[in-house]
């Protein structure tokens, strides 16, 4: 009898044994993949916040000051007329195709520039592909421990795809004359690849003035005084 209630109790601590230990994997491979998930999106975040800043120092700065001065309205584009009001505009697409070459030279020769400034830890710079270490416990935003941890490898790639086009406005500016603005509009796609997430693509978009002035003409009623236009997409 005694040795029946021996078995028995034995068999019971056994179970509750085995039970135990599942419920130990169980909550651990919880906490594993909702700390993995939450140090995934602290990640992308940065991440984000890295391509977005290079991209947009590089944008106000070297090109805007520095690259599109180097254009006129006539190497872009043409107005046309009839008598004396404005028909179309013709676009020249080989110029065009030109400055987002030279934007895209421009942002990646900026990365090494630019990322000193934007982030403090481990990183290596291979012409368009940028490596940052990131330490896991970066995502507890704690000041104790945010530096702790195996560092994660997370790979930016800045430019994987450059298009754009030409666009101009042009608008009523007193008794015949109008004011022409001539605009060049462009969007910057990046990558990025997260160990144990999806590749996400970050795309920006900018607009941005190359120049303006007064010209002669008149714009068809059918217009209701602005007449907008755009050339076709271009991609780099």
């Amino acid at each position: 009898m005694n040795r029946i209630r021996l078995r028995q109790c034995k068999f019971e601590i056994k179970n509750i044994f085995i039970i135990i230990i599942v419920l130990i994997v169980f909550i651990t491979s919880i906490m594993i993949s909702t700390i993995g998930k939450k140090a995934s999106t602290d990640m992308i975040y940065i991440s984000r916040n890295i391509i977005n800043t290079i991209n947009t120092n590089t944008v106000n700065g070297n090109i805007r000051i520095d690259l599109l001065k180097n254009y006129n309205m006539n190497d872009l584009i043409k107005v046309n007329y009839e008598g004396n009001k404005i028909t179309d505009i013709d676009y020249n697409l080989e110029n065009a195709y030109e400055i987002l070459i030279a934007i895209k030279k421009e942002i990646i020769k900026n990365i090494e520039v630019e990322m000193p400034n934007i982030y403090n830890y481990r990183y290596v710079v291979n012409n368009n592909t940028v490596i940052v270490e990131m330490p896991f416990y970066n995502y507890t935003h704690n000041i104790l421990i945010a530096n702790l941890g195996p560092k994660i490898m997370v790979q930016l790639s800045m430019i994987r795809l450059i298009d754009g086009s030409v666009k101009t406005k042009i608008k009523n500016y007193g008794i015949n004359s109008l004011l022409l603005e001539l605009y060049i509009n462009f969007s910057i796609t990046s990558t990025i690849v997260v160990p144990n997430a999806k590749e996400m693509d970050i795309t920006s978009s900018y607009d941005i003035l190359i120049s303006s002035k007064v010209i002669q003409g008149e714009i068809p009623s059918l217009y209701n005084g602005l007449l907008e236009q755009s050339s076709e997409l271009i991609n780099a």
